[in-house]
């Protein structure tokens, strides 16, 4: 019991300090919602599982659950791409929904003709460079699987007793900033 009452007390005091440091949290706030208007025409279990994840990313990062957070940031990620093949693949729908068949990222990213490639979104959206788009999502889900993983150099960046860290908070906040203003231009 004494385990439990002392990590709540940690990650109180880890969210407090969060919310009196940090100038994002309003806006990573505000763009998750944005996000959930801008993508309506997807399935909405879907959305509401990423706009999930999403905000459970942000809390375990505010409370000093940091590993957590960047697992949860790349279920969000990996979804929200997936979604994408959803939209447009049916059959991949239904095996994923009712088959359990894996959602599985180099499917989706790997090469000129998946969903993740500029072939892909020209063919839907107005004509721009999707490259930089594309790669920030990659580097994205790069990192974020690094603490999936259990990467020595991702796991040894993060306390393991709660401490609050203004650089594994700012480290997060980078990531699921840079992720949902790229996910905005694909979406």
């Amino acid at each position: 019991k004494e385990i439990f009452e002392t990590a709540s007390k940690k990650m109180s005091e880890n969210l407090n300090i969060t919310l009196h440091t940090s100038h994002e949290l309003a806006n990573i706030v505000a763009q998750v919602g944005a996000f959930k208007d801008r993508t309506n025409e997807l399935n909405s279990e879907i959305v509401d599982e990423i706009v999930y994840d999403l905000f459970v990313a942000l809390q375990l990062s505010v409370s000093g659950l940091y590993r957590h957070s960047f697992i949860s940031s790349r279920c969000a990620l990996e979804l929200g791409v997936a979604s994408l093949k959803f939209k447009d693949n049916n059959f991949s729908y239904l095996l994923w929904k009712q088959k359990g068949k894996d959602i599985v990222w180099s499917e989706l990213s790997k090469d000129e003709f998946c969903v993740l490639s500029s072939n892909y979104l020209e063919l839907f959206l107005p004509k721009g460079n999707f490259t930089k788009v594309i790669e920030m999502a990659k580097i994205s889900y790069r990192e974020c699987s690094e603490y999936v993983h259990g990467n020595y150099n991702k796991l040894i960046l993060l306390s393991d007793n709660l401490d609050y860290n203004e650089e594994n908070v700012d480290r997060y906040i980078g990531i699921f900033v840079c992720s949902i203003n790229k996910g905005f231009h694909i979406f």
